[in-house]
């Protein structure tokens, strides 16, 4: 016990921090002044192992180390609400990187100009009725959607595959039914007929009472003698100003590729 005491004194005047091994020592000195009750002694020998360390002539909340100790934990606390502050933004960025910059794309022929946005009324110009169409083999849709930062592009396409009779026919109705661009219209429409594979596309002209307006919305019509399919294509983009660049060499069919979601 003696030991005990001469160990108890020295932390008390030198001040040092209680490592695990001084604890061990000190815990059986606990022991030992409570079986020979010297109350005085074990207090002070509780609040060294409780505090952990000590100095002399001074408070223990108030000294050196524990000011010391107080710095790193609140260099810890910092750098922690730091990196969570960080991973925070990153996941910000994440997910409005995946809202400006994405494409959507719809298969469901029971959305087909019903799709809640402003190309249903006007792709109506062009687009034909489910039920005016006469008795076919396939029929394909697909509506796009595509986004960059504000901006935001929509596509429907219908894509209807007949008999060798009834192709024939449906395609000729086309000149009755609708008015083609005969020339190009500077950037805004490069080509007033392209090809897309085997499908020949025309640029729908459009008139005064529908919504046409190039190149912000407009519709094509492409036929394939080779699939007998005819395919209906409307485009509206609002802010769109140009199709292509000078010197391409198929700015149409570029964009048809591009904002068409459809292996033609």
């Amino acid at each position: 016990m003696q030991h005990g005491l001469v160990i108890m004194a020295y932390v008390t005047e030198n001040g040092v921090i209680l490592d695990d091994e001084w604890e061990r020592v000190l815990t059986r000195y606990i022991h030992e002044l409570t079986r020979t009750n010297m109350n005085k002694e074990l207090s002070m020998l509780q609040l060294l192992l409780k505090n952990r360390y000590i100095k002399s002539g001074e408070n223990t909340m108030g000294g050196p180390m524990w000011e010391l100790s107080m710095k790193k934990l609140l260099v810890n606390t910092i750098l922690i609400m730091i990196t969570l502050l960080v991973i925070t933004i990153l996941i910000g960025v994440v997910f409005l990187f995946g809202k400006a910059f994405g494409s959507d794309t719809s298969t469901d022929i029971e959305d087909y100009l019903n799709t809640g946005t402003n190309i249903d009324t006007r792709a109506r110009d062009t687009m034909p009725a489910l039920d005016n169409l006469p008795e076919y083999e396939d029929i394909e849709y697909r509506y796009t959607s595509k986004t960059m930062l504000l901006f935001q592009s929509n596509s429907v396409a219908l894509i209807v595959t007949y008999d060798d009779k009834t192709y024939t026919k449906e395609k000729e109705k086309l000149a009755e039914n609708y008015i083609f661009l005969t020339k190009k219209l500077n950037t805004s429409i490069a080509e007033y007929e392209f090809s897309v594979n085997s499908y020949i596309f025309n640029v729908v002209k459009g008139n005064e009472k529908d919504h046409t307006h190039f190149p912000k919305s407009f519709g094509m019509i492409g036929t394939s003698d080779e699939k007998q399919s005819i395919a209906y294509l409307y485009f509206h983009d609002f802010d769109l100003d140009y199709i292509g660049n000078e010197g391409d060499s198929s700015p149409m069919t570029d964009f048809v590729n591009q904002h068409f979601d459809y292996d033609f």
